[in-house]
Parts: structure tokens; C-alpha cells; sequence
């Protein structure tokens, strides 16, 4: 037993010694606990506001009143679209939840002189089912709140079933249709966060064997054959990119042969592919160099990773963060990838479409491969 106590002794006076492993062990979990603490006890003013875009085609005064009751409500982010079109366009992009087209005869509907037909309609995006009932939920109590009644019924709220007048407004719910079918399953939703957290585990893998290597005297043994430290880190670089290629293949096939999938352009589905995985294996080599030890770089690289997943939308639908979080995602790569893969697997993106996600994850890759890069220099290699 004394034997047992020694050896216990002997790790833990090791843990203590490793001042970033201590970090990982007892500090990281306190952020965690804070982070989630914000993103579910935060209430209602966390909660980041839903943005839409809208299109006014009454042009009345009660339109205006209408859209600015609208605006008024912390729930809604509101911005004005030059054409539907554009207001399309953003609803496929992801950017916002719906395009609010107040038709003509919202005036006339608001004092219940339309006859029963919608003049509000929601240009929607359908995979954002929980958003878009929030969303026509805020839009008829801002329909209600501007219903022009005549007095003695603004009085007497009971008499408004009898006059004819609706208490709630009916508001047309339309689907934004993509290049192609919209998603056939809900397979097509989940895949691409499996993707994500697929390049996650490659990339955790890769900089433990990173570690090892250098530990293990591996590298040095390398630069002592006739091999350039460029040509010793592409290979590295390039078998990550390879395993990020083959399990992004393999989920793609899984899905395709099993589970009703039908990608899109083969073309951009290829640059997302190529584009995220050249992302994550940059942050493979940062992330490698963040201990001197195993256990650092693998508490630290899957500490790392954990937080990009949750600002980045891999562990909880983007539209409950509080704003704040929402902003900093922006600069999580697991938001980009998803962005990338959603885009061409489901949404059918354009080539320009695409291009905003797949440069970033490009530059992020490149940037974070030279910034690992540096780092080892110092050490032996």
C-alpha cells in the first residue's frame, strides 16, 4: 500500500511541476462552467436578437408604424432590403432567419378592411424551423399591437370577434428555395457538424503524434537525413490534410449510400472539402506546440477545440448565443466549415457564395501553420 502512496506521490508531484497541464486540469474547467453558465442562464437578454430582413411594398403610414414597433423589440434585428432578391440571398446564405415582405394591403388589413387575406409573408429558410416560429410569433404581436380599431371596440376588446376583426393577423410562410431541391433529410442538417467534429478528432490526433515524435527523438533523426525542414513539416502537413480528406469522404459516402443525401456542385463541394481541411490542419501544427508534453498538448488541444465547437455552432443552434458569443464565433473556424460544407451540401451556394468561408479557412490555415512553425524552430527540430 505504502508503494502505492509513493507512486500517486511521485504523479502528482509531476502534475504540479507542469504549469500547463495544471491550467488544463483545474483552471479550463472553471471557463467551461462560466461559458455555459452565460449561454443558458443568461435569460432573455442574452439571447441574441433574430436577424431579419425586410421589404416594404404597402409603403403606408401603418406599414411604417408597423416595422417600427418591430424594430423596437430587443428580439429582432432588423434591416431594410433593397430588393427580395437580396433579402433571398442572405435567407440561403444563412445570414438571417427570413425576409419579411409586407405586401400591399397591410393598411387595409390592419383595420380589418382586407377581406382575410395575408399581406405579411415570411421568406424563410426551412432548416431553421425553431427560429422561424419565434420569429412569426414576434411579427403578429407586432401586427396586433398596430391594428387600427375603431373606439368603442379599442373599449371593449369583446365586441372585436363580433365586428369582424382578427386578433391575429394571417401571416404567409414561404420557403426559400436554393439552387437545388431544398434538404431532402434531416441527415443533410446533421452531417456537416459531424464533418466538423470529424476534422476535430484528425486534428487532435495529429498534433499528439507531433509530440510524440519529438519526444521520442523522431524528428531530429529526420533532420539529420538529407531532408529540409520545409520538406520534414509539408509531409506532416500533407498526411493531416489527406486524413481530413479521407474522413470528410467517408462521411460524404455514408451519407450518400445510407442515409438519402444528394450533394451539390461537385465542384464547390471539392473546394470545401479541400478549403476546410487546409483550416484545421494549420490549427493542428499551432495547436501541437502549445505544451512540450503529451499530456499538455492533448489537454490543451481538445480544450482548444471544445471552445471553437461551441462558439462555432457544433454543440448548440448558433440563434440561442447571446449576441456577444454570436460575434466572437465569427471568429471560430468550426462556423466557416460549417458554412462551407451546409453551403454546397444542402444549400446549393454559388461560387461566390462560397467564397467568404473558404478564403478564411484558408488564411486561418496559413496562419496558423506559420505560427507553429515559429514556435518549433525554437525547439529541436
Amino acid at each position: 500500500m505504502r508503494a502505492i502512496f509513493t507512486l500517486a506521490g511521485k504523479d502528482l508531484t509531476l502534475l504540479l511541476r507542469d504549469r500547463a497541464a495544471l491550467f488544463w486540469v483545474f483552471l479550463f474547467p472553471v471557463v467551461v462552467a462560466v461559458l455555459f453558465g452565460t449561454m443558458f442562464g443568461g435569460g432573455a437578454k442574452g439571447t441574441a436578437a433574430l436577424p431579419v430582413m425586410a421589404i416594404d411594398r404597402d409603403n403606408t403610414q401603418a406599414s411604417r408604424a408597423f416595422l417600427k414597433s418591430l424594430e423596437e423589440s430587443p428580439a429582432v434585428k432588423l434591416e431594410m432590403a433593397k430588393a427580395a432578391e437580396d433579402g433571398e440571398a442572405a435567407v440561403r446564405r444563412g445570414e438571417v432567419v427570413a425576409l419579411l415582405v409586407l405586401r400591399p394591403g397591410l393598411e387595409k388589413s390592419l383595420a380589418g378592411k382586407g377581406g382575410g387575406a395575408a399581406a405579411l409573408e415570411l421568406r424563410a429558410d426551412p432548416s431553421r424551423r425553431a427560429e422561424l416560429g419565434m420569429l412569426r410569433g414576434l411579427v403578429a404581436e407586432a401586427a396586433i399591437d398596430n391594428i387600427v380599431l375603431p373606439q368603442p371596440l379599442e373599449l371593449m376588446p369583446s365586441l372585436r370577434a363580433a365586428a369582424g376583426v382578427p386578433s391575429t393577423p394571417r401571416i404567409d410562410v414561404v420557403g426559400v428555395e436554393s439552387a437545388r431541391d431544398r434538404p431532402r433529410t434531416a441527415f443533410e442538417f446533421s452531417f456537416p457538424s459531424g464533418m466538423v467534429w470529424g476534422l476535430i478528432g484528425s486534428v487532435a490526433t495529429f498534433a499528439l503524434s507531433m509530440v510524440r515524435e519529438r519526444q521520442a527523438g523522431t524528428f531530429l533523426r529526420l533532420r539529420a537525413a538529407p531532408l529540409t525542414r520545409a520538406e520534414i513539416l509539408g509531409g506532416k502537413a500533407m498526411s493531416c490534410w489527406l486524413a481530413c480528406m479521407a474522413e470528410l469522404a467517408l462521411l460524404l459516402a455514408l451519407g450518400v449510400l445510407f442515409f438519402g443525401m444528394r450533394p451539390g456542385n461537385p465542384g464547390t463541394l471539392a473546394a470545401a472539402f479541400a478549403t476546410s481541411s487546409v483550416g484545421f490542419v494549420g490549427l493542428m501544427m499551432l495547436l501541437s506546440q502549445l505544451g512540450r508534453g503529451e499530456v499538455a498538448v492533448a489537454s490543451a488541444g481538445w480544450a482548444v477545440m471544445l471552445v471553437m465547437a461551441m462558439f462555432g455552432g457544433a454543440m448548440m443552434p448558433y440563434f440561442l448565443m447571446p449576441e456577444w458569443m454570436q460575434q466572437v464565433g465569427q471568429a471560430s473556424p468550426v462556423r466557416w466549415a460549417i458554412m462551407a460544407l451546409e453551403g454546397t451540401l444542402w444549400r446549393g451556394l454559388s461560387w461566390r457564395e462560397l467564397t467568404q468561408p473558404c478564403l478564411y479557412l484558408v488564411g486561418l490555415g496559413v496562419v496558423c501553420f506559420a505560427l507553429g512553425c515559429a514556435i518549433l524552430q525554437r525547439r529541436a527540430l
